[in-house]
């Protein structure tokens, strides 16, 4: 794990407990343009001041992107979430309901309070509000899309707050906002379906889900977990319930830094155990 740092202060604490630790600190080219590396404020509790507050989402999304060029995956939980147990039966894919969610670009918990979101006919919460608090990406281009679009997002976002008179208080612009607004202006594939009983709907998600990770185990994993599906699918009635029972994702596109449309696949944590707050 890692802590990634707003201040200085909170770098020199976790290194002082041999907590392994990130902070942004000077750099080049993009990275020297890309804005302040450190969130300043004169709150002790700045969730009210709302310069500090996007500096501090924009800073959280360039630390995600740095990560997701490097290679790696994340499992990003905010400070104000305790985990009780471990997440990653759900992240991997050993929890027979998560065998989808975890190939997926995008994972996020919801604001979802009930069962009712919590099924294909619903979206599985993905058209309710978003709770970043939790968010598992994976290193692949349509995770760096996203991210990309939600800086830029924040960035102009900023614009507006520099306008604001400098004692203005204000809750409700933030990161957690324009990640919803990112998401749902992303085209939505409507036909992509690895649950469907169309062959073809299966396939075009299938080929999606490949091209995220192309490593031989990963690739092994996803086709096994596919063919689970497919054969749930080929019993009927039979298997319908443990079908069902498996968190469905939806696949959108945007189009990146680069011009081209870049397909990604997200799924929503089950609200009771992934819970919102």
């Amino acid at each position: 794990y890692v802590v990634t740092c707003m201040d200085e202060s909170l770098f020199t604490l976790a290194g002082n407990h041999g907590m392994p630790a990130a902070i942004f600190r000077g750099g080049s080219g993009e990275e020297a343009s890309a804005g302040p590396g450190v969130v300043t404020t004169r709150w002790k509790y700045f969730r009210m001041d709302p310069r500090a507050f996007m500096t501090m989402g924009i800073l959280k999304v360039r630390f995600f992107l740095a990560f997701l060029r490097a290679g790696f995956d994340i499992l990003c939980a905010d400070l104000d979430v305790l985990w009780l147990r471990d997440p990653r039966p759900w992240v991997t894919g050993q929890v027979a309901t998560s065998a989808l969610i975890s190939f997926a670009d995008i994972v996020v918990s919801t604001d979802v309070t009930s069962d009712a979101a919590e099924n294909d006919r619903a979206s599985w919460g993905l058209a309710q509000e978003l709770n970043t608090g939790m968010l598992l990406l994976r290193s692949s281009p349509g995770a760096a899309v996203v991210c990309e679009a939600w800086v830029d997002r924040m960035k102009q976002e900023m614009v507006s707050i520099e306008k604001l008179p400098k004692n203005m208080l204000q809750w409700w612009s933030n990161d957690q906002t324009f990640f919803n607004e990112v998401h749902m202006r992303a085209t939505l594939d409507g036909f992509a379906n690895p649950k469907a009983t169309d062959a073809a709907r299966r396939e075009r998600a299938a080929e999606h889900l490949r091209s995220i990770d192309r490593r031989p185990a990963r690739t092994a994993a996803l086709d096994a977990a596919l063919k689970r599906l497919g054969d749930m699918i080929a019993a009927g009635p039979a298997k319908a319930g443990e079908l069902e029972d498996v968190r469905g994702l939806q696949f959108r596109s945007r189009i990146g830094c680069d011009g081209q449309h870049h397909s990604f696949a997200i799924g929503t944590f089950p609200y009771e155990l992934f819970a919102s707050g």
